[in-house]
């Protein structure tokens, strides 16, 4: 199993990126379908409550574990009884510095989506997201974006 760690400002088009590039077999953690599945509300446009972001970070948290696991063999079989290894996409937009140096200790290869500052804040405007998203949009150019293209990290 290769375990993609993609990353990149809010608003870049990570997921879009994964759903044009995983198998329909694939397993693809996302923080934003973990909050929606948990709500009655559509996240973009209002922050989740304490609770529910704590819980969905713990799903999220269990689900990296888990495509991390070097110990388990992670494969599907087809109706011909043919295994195929899946990939994991794990979208985290903003890892801090230790989640990124664990998940390339661990073998995670991580990708960069991102189309440029001017875009992912048009498109955040544009969508009417919350301050929080603005903020973190600034906080990924200002202390992420160097980071993980210092590692190496290659861009999607």
């Amino acid at each position: 199993m290769t375990v993609f760690i993609v990353t990149g400002p809010p608003c870049a088009g990570k997921t879009t990126w994964v759903q044009a590039n995983a198998d329909p077999a694939d397993v693809i953690v996302d923080m934003d379908a973990l909050v929606a599945a948990m709500t009655n509300s559509d996240a973009s446009h209002t922050a989740p409550s304490s609770l529910i972001w704590r819980t969905a970070m713990a799903a999220r948290d269990a689900a990296v574990r888990k495509v991390l696991d070097r110990q388990s063999r992670h494969v599907v079989e087809n109706i011909n009884g043919v295994e195929t290894e899946l990939d994991a996409y794990v979208i985290h937009a903003v890892p801090n510095r230790d989640q990124v140096d664990r998940y390339l200790a661990q073998g995670a290869r991580i990708l960069i989506v991102d189309p440029g500052r001017r875009t992912v804040i048009n498109r955040a405007t544009e969508a009417g997201r919350i301050d929080t998203v603005h903020n973190a949009i600034v906080g990924w150019y200002h202390d992420h974006a160097q980071y993980v293209a210092d590692r190496g990290c290659r861009v999607a």
